[in-house]
């Protein structure tokens, strides 16, 4: 009798166990890099790279930028153009990688921008 009760309390204990780490082991998935594909949940502008990125350095003008990463994916603003942007996966919601340019007055690169959004 007392093998049978233990039988019963361990399959209980082992059922809750993988409950609570199906339900919790996907937590530290939301909002987080996927593993396999890091840019998943990142949504690019046409002809944009994270390589070519790399190439921008401060200093350069709005039409070397142009020819490098071709057209922004958006322009917040006439000096600060966004070449990525969330994609939105639809099943969950990943990191993104965020990619912007900042430009001075005289339409040369102030600074790079270069992270991943957790939002």
């Amino acid at each position: 009798m007392k093998a049978i009760i233990l039988k019963i309390i361990s399959i209980a204990g082992l059922m809750f166990l993988t409950y609570l780490s199906f339900n919790f082991g996907q937590l530290p998935l939301i909002e987080g890099k996927h593993l396999i594909q890091p840019y998943i949940d990142t949504r690019f502008a046409p002809n944009f790279t994270p390589e070519k990125f790399e190439k921008i350095k401060v200093g350069m003008t709005s039409d070397e930028v142009v020819e490098i990463l071709g057209e922004p994916y958006t322009n917040s603003s006439e000096n600060r153009w966004q070449y990525t942007g969330d994609g939105k996966h639809l099943k969950e919601d990943f990191a993104w990688y965020n990619c912007s340019i900042e430009f001075d007055g005289n339409q040369n690169v102030l600074f790079k921008y270069e992270l991943w959004s957790h939002d």
